[in-house]
């Protein structure tokens, strides 16, 4: 992830990581640790599977 991608990124105060890392999913990065941090096009099935396990994960 570049410095410019970085900037893209504005999260302000204390938010936890599942929030980070789906708000980093919805500006088109990569959550994945095969492509993290790289400009996705389309759907990543590695980051859905990441996604879908926190949002499991959640409501237990």
């Amino acid at each position: 992830m570049n410095n410019e991608e970085k900037k893209e990124i504005k999260i302000k105060g204390h938010v936890s990581r599942p929030l980070i890392l789906k708000e980093m999913y919805q500006q088109g990065l990569h959550i994945c640790s095969v492509f993290f941090g790289d400009k996705r096009e389309g759907d990543c099935l590695f980051c859905l599977e990441i996604l879908t396990r926190m949002k499991n994960e959640s409501k237990k």
